[in-house]
């Protein structure tokens, strides 16, 4: 027979008794048996009660500290309410109120967000997230949806939080009994209506994030079997942790935490154990806090069968160890240390929770420094237990030197008085709003700051808060504002324009004495009650295009005006609408303008140009009629001098005479063609004729063109640009642009020195075609730059007998100005001339304006280029 291994080394418990018997201990084994299967009866007891004491004393823990973050966070979320409520009703600008709900609502994680609607149910302001997804609540302005707007009039206490179905507020819909909400709100509307000029009807929704204390559930309880509830007093489920979705907004059935809810007590009970069906209806372990103020109740818990399969495994080893009979005591001690574990793990989570419940309590504590206003809180004996860091920056003083004492003992004896009085009249009616005073505030070194203080009604423990904002600044701006008033007042009087101003239905509101002088008005037609004659002509001037400055335009008319002392006077009458913030007209500013002695001189000015527009025209039909006469006979001179040249090819001083003859000729020619332009650009342009066309082809033909010049004067000619440049086009004349090309790649092969090069490209310089010349002559004097554009001018260094009129350059700048371009002038660092001309490009068909570059003028651009 084959026996276990363990056999060989400790007998079995049957072995043990017959040997007992044999021995004739039977009676003591039978005892120790007993005594066995006793201890270990009181050993599994005692394991299954330590086990479910600590599994309770766990609970009761979780649920204390979950009771008290909902609380707080509760708690501070009506005080973020109240404070948005309180300092909404303040400030009338959207922007102001917009900024103001998302700074409060954006450090309150169990906050979802705060609005702000009119009695329509529009929304005025709000902090909810922005977007397109189903959480955006939209634009200010937009009426909340008619299902959401009943939300607003609740039935019941409209001082308790409110259950509603959806993700956002704009979704928010009623519960319907017995359908599961996807989503869960929590809602609560304050009424703002304690502001300086308060709006009917205005009122702030908060809008909780329950996910928020489903979330503080999951961090505290962690995955270890447990599941906790947020119910309210109607035993709906609000948030919770290990429970399905699908049964927020649900009712959870009969259960403690609602029945503990309905209690009349003065006092919140302590956390009570439960045992019994939970809210998933199976039996349970666990411990549920009520919060009375808020009429909500936290469950912690745990199913009795996890338990029970827990202490099964205590007690299969306790089994063991009775079976095997000598393991009992380091059962029971594993039991204990169990025990043991669980409660330094409670102690754990406890002091786990003391630190968060410290964090929050110093966030808040930091919030509340933060405010700009200085918040207060008094005790019952009016005596001051709590102040913000804005005490400091108002009084001068550190904050114990206020906490104890009375508060009306630190303001003005008058104002303590009243506040003391107000605080009376609240504690007798608590209901009461909160109520606003102006008090006085003695600084340590400032003297006394002006305050707005507003005091909220004591609790039902005779406790009291506020919030008191610092005026004295917006006091000493307001009565500074009063005195500018009254010095702009003086100082219209003292402008000798006339000025007025009027309101948006007409009425005069503001003349100065200018005025009132210029029109022979007494003070009395000057505010409306003079005579039928100065009220018509007062009346005349205001309505004079009323409708068009009630459009927003700015108009002004030539009015004539009587003199006092006779005569007349041309005026220009200007309107300005003066507008209000929204974009619409609130008034007109008028003013006169004395013209009479410019009309006249605007009348002799007219008269002297068409004088000096009639002897242009006579000058350049001159000029044309003179040059058309010369060119016959220089056409003749020309022919016969070439005829000559012909037949005179063997006789060199004759052919000389008529080559000179001819080059004579020719240079008369280009005066009286220069002399042509010159009479018909100057006479409106009407040769220059614009079509799109390439710039670099009409380069390259000019250097080609030219090519030949330049290699017989020893020169090389070196044109470059972009191959993409061919096919973009400009818009321009392609022959007077040639003209110009020519006209100074001329110059440059004229005055190149030679054996040298003249470097000549295009490029793209911000949307413009831009051709630089360079060559290596001698350059030009900075001081002729520009001068040498203008007719019959040329450079000093260029006057060597080379021939030329001075017309050249000033055409070229002619024609360039007709194509909206420039012809430019400047000298390389490197010794030589740059000539740039540039034009734009043509865009999408029409040609953007080029105007001339400031400064050098393009001075640098494709420089680099011309340094070939």
């Amino acid at each position: 027979m084959r026996l276990h291994p363990w056999a060989s080394r400790r007998p079995g418990p049957v072995r043990q008794l017959a040997r007992a018997g044999r021995r004739g201990h039977a009676a003591a084994v039978l005892v120790g048996l007993a005594l066995l299967w006793a201890l270990a009866a009181a050993g599994l007891q005692a394991s299954w009660n330590g086990l479910q004491e600590g599994v309770l004393q766990q609970a009761e823990l979780f649920a204390r500290v979950l009771a008290e973050q909902a609380g707080k966070s509760l708690r501070t979320v009506e005080l973020t309410a109240q404070t948005a409520a309180e300092r909404s009703a303040t400030r009338a600008d959207p922007e102001e109120r917009q900024a103001l709900l998302q700074e409060l609502a954006a450090s309150q994680p169990a906050l979802q967000g705060l609005v702000l609607v009119d009695r329509d149910a529009r929304v005025v302001a709000h902090s909810m997230p922005s977007g397109s997804g189903s959480t955006a609540l939209g634009q200010r302005g937009e009426r909340l949806p008619d299902a959401t707007a009943r939300l607003l009039h609740p039935q019941d206490d409209a001082s308790a939080w409110q259950l509603a179905s959806g993700r956002s507020l704009a979704e928010a819909r009623p519960l319907e009994p017995g359908v599961a909400p996807s989503r869960l709100l929590g809602l609560r509307v304050w009424p703002v209506t304690h502001g300086p000029s308060p709006e009917p009807g205005l009122r702030l929704i908060a809008v909780l994030n329950l996910e928020h204390f489903a979330t503080q559930q999951a961090v505290l309880l962690g995955d270890e079997g447990w599941r906790s509830a947020l119910i309210d007093a109607r035993g709906r489920l609000l948030a919770g942790t290990g429970l399905a979705d699908a049964g927020w907004g649900l009712p959870v059935g009969p259960h403690p935490a609602v029945q503990a809810l309905h209690t009349d007590g003065a006092a919140p009970p302590p956390p009570q154990a439960l045992s019994g069906a939970g809210l998933g209806g199976e039996t349970v372990i666990g411990a549920h806090r009520t919060l009375p103020r808020q009429a909500l109740a936290v469950v912690v818990e745990t199913p009795r069968a996890g338990v029970r399969m827990r202490w099964l495994q205590t007690a299969l080893l306790v089994l063991g160890t009775a079976v095997l009979g000598s393991v009992l005591l380091l059962a029971h001690a594993r039991a204990l240390l169990r025990r043991d574990a669980l409660r330094l793990r409670a102690e754990r989570h406890a002091r786990r929770a003391a630190r968060r419940a410290e964090r929050s309590e110093r966030d808040l504590r930091a919030l509340v420094d933060g405010l700009p206003e200085w918040a207060f809180r008094l005790d019952a004996d009016r005596r001051v237990d709590f102040v913000n860091r804005c005490w400091e920056r108002l009084s001068g003083l550190p904050n114990d030197k206020i906490l104890g004492r009375r508060l009306e003992d630190v303001l003005h004896p008058d104002d303590g008085r009243a506040l003391q009085a107000e605080i009376e009249r609240l504690r007798q009616a608590p209901d009461t709003e909160a109520r606003r005073l102006r008090v006085r505030l003695l600084h340590a070194s400032d003297g006394w700051r002006e305050l707005d203080l507003t005091l909220s009604a004591p609790n039902e423990e005779g406790r009291a808060a506020g919030f008191a904002v610092d005026v004295t600044e917006r006091e000493r701006s307001r009565r500074e504002l009063v005195e500018q008033y009254r010095t702009t007042e003086q100082l219209l009087d003292a402008i000798p324009q006339p000025l007025f101003l009027t309101d948006d239905r007409g009425e005069l509101r503001l003349a100065n004495r200018t005025w009132v002088e210029w029109l022979g008005l007494g003070d009395a037609a000057a505010d409306g009650s003079g005579t039928a004659e100065d009220l018509s002509r007062v009346h005349g001037l205001i309505a004079l295009g009323a409708d068009d400055i009630a459009a927003g335009d700015t108009r002004s008319w030539p009015v004539t005006l009587p003199m006092p002392g006779g005569g007349l006077r041309e005026t220009l009458l200007t309107k300005v609408p003066l507008m209000r913030e929204d974009g619409q007209v609130q008034g007109i500013i008028g003013t006169l303008v004395d013209v009479t002695q410019f009309r006249q001189a605007e009348r002799l000015t007219e008269r002297a140009r068409r004088a000096a527009e009639a002897a242009a025209r006579a000058r350049s039909e001159f000029v044309a009629n003179v040059s058309h006469e010369l060119r016959t006979p220089l056409q003749s001179i020309l022919g016969f001098a070439e005829i000559g040249r012909e037949r005179a090819p063997d006789r060199e001083r004759a052919a000389l005479l008529f080559q000179r003859i001819q080059a004579s000729g020719q240079r008369m020619l280009r005066l009286v063609e220069d002399l042509l332009d010159v009479s018909a650009l100057g006479g409106g342009l009407g040769r220059i004729e614009l079509r799109p066309a390439s710039p670099a082809a009409v380069l390259q033909d000019v250097c080609e063109e030219l090519r030949s010049l330049a290699e017989g004067s020893g020169l090389s000619l070196q044109l470059s640009f972009p191959p993409e440049l061919i096919t973009r086009t400009a818009p321009l004349d392609a022959a007077r642009y040639a003209q110009v090309l020519r006209n100074v790649l001329a110059n440059a092969i004229r005055f190149a020195p030679r054996d040298s090069s003249i470097a000549v490209t295009l490029g793209d310089a911000d949307g413009q075609a831009l051709v630089a010349i360079r060559d290596h002559g001698p350059g030009i004097p900075e001081d002729e730059l520009e001068a040498i554009f203008e007719p019959f001018v040329q450079s000093t260094r260029t006057r060597d007998g080379s021939g030329g009129t001075g017309l050249g350059l000033a055409i070229c700048r002619v024609i360039m100005r007709a194509h909206q371009g420039f012809v430019i002038a400047d000298n390389h660092p490197r010794g030589g001339a740059v000539f740039r001309i540039g034009l734009a490009w043509s865009v999408d068909g029409r040609q953007a304006p080029s105007p001339p570059p400031d400064g050098g003028e393009g001075a640098g651009v494709a420089a680099e280029a011309a340094d070939a």
